[in-house]
């Protein structure tokens, strides 16, 4: 007798194991993919490497992104700080920063909107969110970034700009940051929502090769996010596409394994959230930049995933 019961406590233990892994495993949300052939139509600029071009330089550069076919630019981030402390700002604000370029905000606007080019401007970056390891992304950092996010939303309002992007990068991790960063968004989301609900806000996450996670640990998480995080159907998350860790020229399997995850990425994101979904296809690769042939096919994938097409990154090394 007692064997029996031992038996069908292993039995039953062996049931309750199986579900608890059952229940574990990332979901697999199966979404019809899109069929489009679109060139890419977003790019990211980058204050850095143009906040000293003159007028006509940055004309040229927007007559050329007109001319392929670009129809809204990404600026990066509007200001920066370090550690909270004020470090460089490319915007007229009333924060003092030790080194401001006041007018290349606006005169990216005005040779933008002259192509009718649509303007998404990233509000400002702190070094600090990447010394995660340290503050784990507690409540009294996210406090500090969202004093400073807020106060540059706050601004960049006044300006014509068409959407935000939210500059400090978010990655796939192990450590549960994600619902952090989830609290932190609809913070900033419902803070949008009161100043104008009509201001999408973007933001382009990545896979980060940092951690030794699995493609089912990776979908866990970005799915925690999603249904964490209040996006709007005006919200875009704009992945990056994981080419950027492949070589110039990467062979089948390691390039249809990385679509497969941001496929998976995606489904999540439509099933389990309110906002849109594109690839940020990242033309940087190991040892170099992408081959031609790589490039057809991100824009191949990327064409499959939205039908927003993703963005031509640091387009400067290639247009300027």
């Amino acid at each position: 007798m007692k064997k029996f019961l031992a038996r069908i406590f292993i039995f039953a233990s062996l049931i309750v194991t199986m579900a608890s892994f059952s229940a574990c495993k990332a979901p697999e949300y199966q979404i019809a993919e899109y069929n489009n052939n679109n060139s890419p139509s977003i790019d990211f600029m980058q204050p850095w490497a143009f906040y000293n071009k003159s007028t006509s330089e940055l004309t040229s550069h927007f007559d050329k992104l007109a001319e392929k076919g670009f129809n809204t630019i990404i600026i990066q981030s509007v200001a920066k700080y370090i550690s909270g402390e004020p470090s460089v700002c490319y915007y007229q604000s009333q924060t003092e920063f030790p080194k401001s370029h006041p007018d290349f905000l606006q005169n990216v606007i005005y040779a933008a909107k002259a192509n009718n080019i649509k303007v998404v401007a990233g509000i400002c970056s702190d070094d600090y969110w990447w010394q995660g390891s340290q503050h784990n992304y507690n409540d009294e950092t996210m406090q500090m970034l969202y004093a400073q996010e807020t106060n540059c939303i706050n601004e960049l309002l006044h300006y014509d700009i068409d959407g935000l992007y939210y500059a400090n990068e978010m990655y796939s991790n192990p450590y549960g940051y994600e619902t952090q960063w989830a609290k932190h968004l609809n913070s900033l989301i419902d803070y949008i929502e009161k100043q104008n609900p009509q201001m999408p806000l973007w933001l382009s996450p990545f896979n980060s090769s940092a951690f030794n996670q699995s493609g089912n640990s990776k979908i866990e998480m970005w799915d925690r996010f999603f249904r964490l995080t209040n996006f709007r159907e005006c919200d875009l998350f704009l992945l990056q596409d994981g080419f950027g860790n492949l070589p110039s020229s990467p062979n089948k399997t390691e390039s249809r394994n990385v679509y497969n995850l941001n496929l998976r990425i995606r489904n999540c994101c439509l099933h389990s959230s309110k906002a849109s979904f594109a690839l940020n296809t990242e033309y940087f690769a190991k040892g170099g930049y992408a081959s031609a042939a790589r490039i057809k096919l991100q824009t191949h994938y990327a064409n499959k995933l939205g039908n927003v097409i993703a963005c031509f990154s640091y387009s400067h090394y290639f247009l300027l």
